[in-house]
């Protein structure tokens, strides 16, 4: 990883659904494909505050895809015109480079990641999970809590949160790749 900016850890705080988060994307969304125009090939909602009824910190998660996030002159200084700060790039990882910037009641965290990566179609797809499946929501919901109440109490903010929290998002994760969903069994004989 290289970092480009050095980036203050504040406290991590869980709180319930907000139904602007919805809003909050649309309205990023709309002012970076503005900014941006052709070099936007994808823009999701991801993350905890992309899930319906989710606690989450309130940290907006955005995926973007360009075709090759190392051509950053084409899409870095238009990002920074909005206010975002470039973090750090991690090339080897589908290209990802991290920007983020701080609203008056929410933080935007930019994933800028290689179109069709396989990155990004996970976060999709866990996204997807957690909205279909209100046991998963709720499972991940409990190890959130659980993880800032865990790092709030000692030093390492975000890395001790993420520590916290990983055994169970992992085991989620793999779920929401691996299981197809299959249709509710009506009329179905158990014997």
């Amino acid at each position: 990883m290289e970092i480009v900016a050095k980036r203050v850890d504040p406290q991590i705080k869980i709180i319930p659904y907000q139904a602007s988060w919805p809003a909050t994307f649309s309205h990023v969304a709309s002012s970076i494909t503005s900014a941006l125009g052709p070099q936007v090939i994808r823009l999701e909602h991801v993350g905890s505050t992309s899930v319906p009824g989710l606690d989450a910190k309130p940290i907006c998660d955005i995926l973007l895809e360009v075709s090759d996030p190392s051509k950053e002159n084409l899409y870095i200084p238009a990002l920074e015109s909005l206010g975002f700060v470039h973090y750090f790039r991690q090339p080897k990882w589908h290209g990802h480079r991290f920007l983020a910037v701080d609203q008056a009641d929410v933080e935007i965290n930019l994933h800028v990641h290689r179109e069709n990566c396989q990155v990004a179609a996970q976060f999709l797809t866990f996204r997807d999970f957690l909205r279909e499946n209100a046991w998963a929501r709720d499972e991940y919901a409990e190890a959130k809590r659980k993880a800032a109440d865990s790092s709030n109490d000692e030093d390492g903010g975000r890395a001790r949160y993420q520590m916290q929290k990983s055994a169970v998002l992992n085991r989620l994760k793999v779920q929401a790749i691996t299981e197809t969903p299959s249709p509710p069994c009506t009329g179905c004989v158990v014997g």
